[in-house]
């Protein structure tokens, strides 16, 4: 069976089998058919055995249910003594520590209610996790071993059968006895005896599941975080709990385009371009799996293969060392357990191919089934004459690029006193990825500096009478910025006739109404002459007005909730207080509030 249809059985055929391609659907029935003419021609003894895999998966039981039933119906009188054209459905037993057993019983049950048919569990196994046997996934296989035999037991067609289900399970064949290294489930440790032959827990839950049932429990073993995703690579690994090893590198999400495009997720890896060749390179550890194929895939699933893939899997063999120039590629030689290899695989492609022949979305499987090894690393290279460029890493690898020097200041504003002026700036709108470390203000002409670790300075040395216009450089640890554009002109100049100094008595009251910060200033000009104030924080500015001596200025602002970011909220340098004599600005006060 293929993709599972369960309207149709007839559809959910493999459509790549050769007995297909050849006689269509009816190949099944034409094969029990003609094996059934030769053993009841010779009298044998032999049973005619539907056998499948993921009879675990309950839409595909549902499809090999209605098959059988409707072969076996309309053949019903093609054998002698009333025997069934099929008479066993062999249920391949390839498990692992995250089957569904609940499902396995309720299929169980389904054949069961065909009447005729029995059941045989076939080439049954629980894989574990590879690369060491913990005592904890030793006894989570007992539990698993132990939990499925209790269904056989409940539906044997011995004496084990106490339930009053159906008697429909003639069989319970394993794939092997020992934990084997290589082949067939090699390094997953899927047997009741271990690789020196000695027994396993899993030996006490085959041989006596009610009681091991009773006596052990599940073990916990999940942990561990996961690897950020990387859009449309999909990587699993029974090391980590997953159901099986491998991964999936959707191509397409244009069927018109490409002819697959399932995927869980719509996401994709990148998109081919015609006439373009690619490089897949998959680093893979063996632990236990020495062979790795690169295959065609439908979809996301562990085995939904083209049926093109299907027909040469085993066509194109190459060794851990060589470049592979075809997919399928079979990587089965050159590799030993517990080894990482690259395994590299170049290829052109266009998407003219046919949907289900040499074209699809890209795989990575274990040779022979084996489910033992974890992929490492996934690298596809787009090669071209001018250079190879690197389309998907798996892990994504955050690539943080060199810091270079920061964007230039904006917005130099200079304010001119006495031999000096105040100059602000806004900062650089790009650090450039590395914080802004200083920030050097130049006066020209004459050179005077000032080097803050804020928004603004103070520069000294000025001529009085001379105008001067201020840049702005910032700096990081990768270098400097370009200078700023120069501020407007502003010149210095002594107050005539009075101090050099100011003595403006400033209060500010900060607290938070509703949330909000809000503030209040008080100016006072203890000074002889009138001055100009204009108070201001980051929300707005009241507008300047002369204080005459001994006058005051009061105002109150709170801030728009619209303004502020989630969270807690800080407000510094606020200036609350400026004052203008004969075309001179002097910054009198600042004062902060917090707000939560």
């Amino acid at each position: 069976m293929g993709v599972a249809d369960p309207d149709d059985w007839r559809a959910s055929l493999a459509k790549g089998e050769g007995w297909y391609q050849a006689l269509g659907a009816e190949w099944v029935e034409l094969a029990f058919l003609k094996a059934a003419e030769v053993v009841d021609a010779h009298g044998w003894d032999v049973k005619l055995v539907y056998n499948d895999f993921s009879l675990d998966n309950p839409a595909k039981a549902r499809v090999v249910y209605e098959m059988v039933k409707d072969i076996n119906e309309r053949y019903a009188d093609a054998r002698p003594g009333g025997t069934p054209l099929i008479e066993v459905i062999g249920m391949q037993g390839h498990y692992n520590l995250a089957t569904d057993v609940e499902a396995v019983r309720a299929n169980v049950a389904l054949f069961a209610s065909l009447g005729n048919v029995e059941v045989n569990v076939t080439e049954m196994d629980i894989a574990l996790p590879p690369g060491e046997l913990t005592p904890e996934n030793e006894n989570n296989q007992g539990m698993k071993y132990a939990e499925l035999f209790s269904i056989y037991r409940d539906f044997a067609a011995g004496p084990a059968n106490t339930s009053g289900n159906p008697r429909v399970i003639t069989a319970v064949k394993l794939a092997g006895v020992r934990d084997v290294l290589t082949g067939w489930k090699g390094g997953e440790f899927a047997m009741p005896y271990d690789y020196d032959g000695n027994a396993k827990l899993a030996l006490l839950g085959i041989l006596y599941p009610t009681q091991f049932l009773a006596t052990y429990e599940y073990i916990d073993t999940s942990g561990g975080g996961e690897r950020p995703p990387v859009p449309g690579v999909h990587v699993f690994d029974t090391s980590a709990g997953d159901a099986w090893s491998g991964a999936n590198i959707v191509l397409g999400d244009d069927p018109s385009v490409w002819p697959w495009s399932t995927t869980d997720d719509g996401q994709v890896a990148f998109r081919p371009e015609a006439g373009t060749t690619y490089r897949v390179t998959v680093n893979y550890t063996a632990k236990g799996t020495t062979a790795i194929r690169v295959r065609w895939v439908r979809d996301n699933t562990n085995g939904g293969y083209t049926s093109g893939d299907q027909g040469v899997i085993n066509d194109h063999q190459y060794s851990a060392g060589q470049v592979a120039t075809h997919i399928p590629a079979y990587f089965n030689s050159g590799m030993v357990n517990m080894g990482s290899y690259d395994l590299v695989t170049e290829i052109r492609l266009d998407g003219s191919q046919p949907a289900e022949g040499l074209i699809g979305n890209i795989a990575v499987r274990g040779g022979g089934g084996g489910n033992a090894f974890s992929i490492n690393t996934i690298t596809v290279e787009e090669l071209t004459d001018a250079g190879d460029e690197v389309l998907v890493t798996w892990p994504s690898q955050v690539v943080v690029p060199p810091a270079t020097a920061p964007a230039a200041p904006t917005e130099v504003l200079a304010t001119a006193a006495s031999g000096s002026a105040t100059v602000s700036w806004t900062p650089p709108a790009d650090d450039g990825g590395s914080p802004v470390t200083g920030t050097t203000v130049t006066a020209s002409p004459g050179g005077a500096t000032c080097v803050s670790e804020t928004s603004s300075c103070v520069v000294t040395g000025l001529t009085n009478g001379r105008a001067y216009t201020f840049t702005v450089v910032a700096s990081n640890a990768a270098g400097d910025s370009e200078a700023s554009a120069p501020s407007a002109p502003v010149t210095p100049s002594a107050l005539p006739g009075g101090p050099s100094t100011v003595a403006l008595s400033v209060s500010a009251q900060a607290q938070c109404v509703a949330g909000r910060p809000q503030l209040t200033v008080q100016v006072r000009n203890t000074e002889r002459v009138p001055v100009l104030v204009a108070a201001t924080t980051p929300w707005r500015s009241a507008t300047a007005r002369v204080l005459l001596p001994g006058a005051s200025f009061r105002h109150t602002w709170t801030a728009p909730s619209a303004d502020l970011p989630a969270g807690h909220v800080t407000v510094t340098g606020v200036k609350v207080a400026s004052w203008q004599v004969a075309g001179t600005t002097y910054e009198a006060g600042h004062t902060g509030a917090a707000c939560s």
